[in-house]
């Protein structure tokens, strides 16, 4: 009987920790980042760093587009998964044997290891399965890091020829300032891509049928599109000060200039301009905010213990995406102000 006793709370104990696991909300923190700020300037991330490690992620998103949305890779990375196609025909590789070979690597991998041709490996087995910059980026970065501190690089390692393609795409930008070391110091082995680029090509072709209409005069000399202008120009002066500054990571996750970017982009149709191609820009940039927040609301299936994650994503997602995932009613979303002001 008392084994029974013992027995029944045990059970009882275990159920009550999977129902108040299963209320808990999942916590969101959207970091704003700047992409390809000036090489010649170091920028000041101590501001974003300390506020991550605060939050305490388990799971990280990055604006990459993930290996499955062929669709945008081809609109936006095409000749990069041109180069990976190629050499994995010329392997003979087929995509199921990469995914299950990334599996194999990323489980197997020791972070206390020093030896670079594992993580040189498997990022160049993200390559071949689509994943351009992301986690092959991170795999490298890891590698060169390890190069660094003395370990040894041979001269057949992929990383010698492949890392330097992908580097010089990535060594300015918020990958390495901040996301590779970031998930490196927080033993976290995959990066979440979560951008969206399916409509990016008539994205483009909105912009600039739109810009057309402003120099052609139907758009710029009323009041409404001077508005426009004298908007676009402050936050340019912003972003350009701050950046000499070195404060461009703070600038872009300040709540007032994020509020700024966030009413030009959600109201350039109808406020500022009833223009079809106003109307339709305004359509791509919302439909691809709903689809990156949807990505990032399916980590939680892909990765059971993601209950806090940080996304890191571009300044001017930051406002959409907070009122898209606060509809869903199981997410506590913040952001670097909000953390910061709580």
């Amino acid at each position: 009987m008392q084994f029974v006793h013992k027995l029944s709370i045990l059970i009882l104990s275990f159920l009550h920790t999977i129902i108040l696991y299963s209320q808990t909300k999942t916590e969101i923190l959207l970091v704003g980042t700047a992409h390809q700020p000036s090489a010649t300037i170091i920028q000041d991330t101590s501001f974003l760093i300390n506020a991550v490690k605060r939050f305490k992620p388990d799971a990280i998103a990055i604006e990459s587009i993930p290996s499955w949305d062929s669709v945008s890779l081809k609109n936006y990375r095409l000749k990069y998964l041109l180069k990976a196609d190629s050499m994995k025909r010329q392997m003979g590789w087929t995509g199921a044997f990469i995914k299950v070979r990334i599996a194999q690597l990323t489980n197997s991998v020791n972070w206390n290891s020093k030896e670079i041709k594992v993580y040189d490996t498997l990022a160049y087995y993200y390559i071949l399965d689509g994943d351009i910059y992301g986690n092959s980026g991170y795999n490298w970065f890891i590698a060169e890091r390890l190069h660094n501190s003395g370990a040894n690089w041979s001269s057949d390692f992929h990383g010698t020829e492949l890392y330097q393609w992908s580097r010089k795409f990535l060594v300015n930008s918020e990958f390495f300032a901040i996301i590779y070391p970031f998930a490196l110091q927080s033993q976290i082995k995959y990066l979440h891509p979560v951008d969206d680029q399916t409509d990016a090509p008539q994205f483009r072709n909105y912009q600039r049928e739109l810009t057309k209409s402003m120099i052609s005069g139907i758009f710029v000399f009323n009041f409404k599109g001077l508005k426009v202008q004298k908007l676009i120009k402050k936050q340019e002066a912003a972003y350009k000060k701050a950046e000499q500054e070195g404060k461009l990571f703070e600038l872009v996750n300040n709540n007032k200039f994020q509020q700024e970017v966030s009413e030009l982009l959600e109201n350039i149709y109808p406020k500022y301009s009833k223009s079809k191609w106003a109307k339709r820009l305004k359509e791509t940039w919302d439909m691809r905010n709903e689809r990156i927040a949807e990505r990032i609301i399916s980590i939680q299936q892909a990765e059971p213990t993601g209950r806090r994650i940080v996304v890191f994503i571009g300044a001017a997602h930051i406002g959409p995406l907070k009122k898209i995932l606060l509809r869903s009613g199981n997410l506590h979303v913040r952001t670097i102000y909000d953390l910061n002001n709580q």
